[in-house]
């Protein structure tokens, strides 16, 4: 894929939810992180930024032991029923 498709692309992700909170279920997030630190020098960090709330497991991708984070803003988190 073309450098300037993906930094279009994401630029999209983060314009098309306005008024509408976006949600990234990151269950692949791992293994796309160097497709997009090379195609469009974004970060882990960066594409999650790009959402109000981010899902990722430990377990999927990384082989670790069962686990997951979910990252968001503080009133978002302090509403999570786990």
């Amino acid at each position: 894929m073309h450098v300037s498709v993906v930094k279009t692309h994401l630029h999209n992700l983060s314009t098309i939810t306005r008024g509408a909170a976006a949600h990234m279920d990151g269950a692949r997030l791992w293994e796309a992180a160097p497709f997009y630190a090379s195609t469009a020098s974004k970060s882990i960090a960066d594409i999650a930024a790009l959402f109000d709330t981010v899902y990722v497991s430990f377990y999927e991708g990384l082989g670790a032991i069962a686990g997951c984070c979910v990252a968001g803003d503080k009133e978002t988190i302090e509403q999570l029923n786990l």
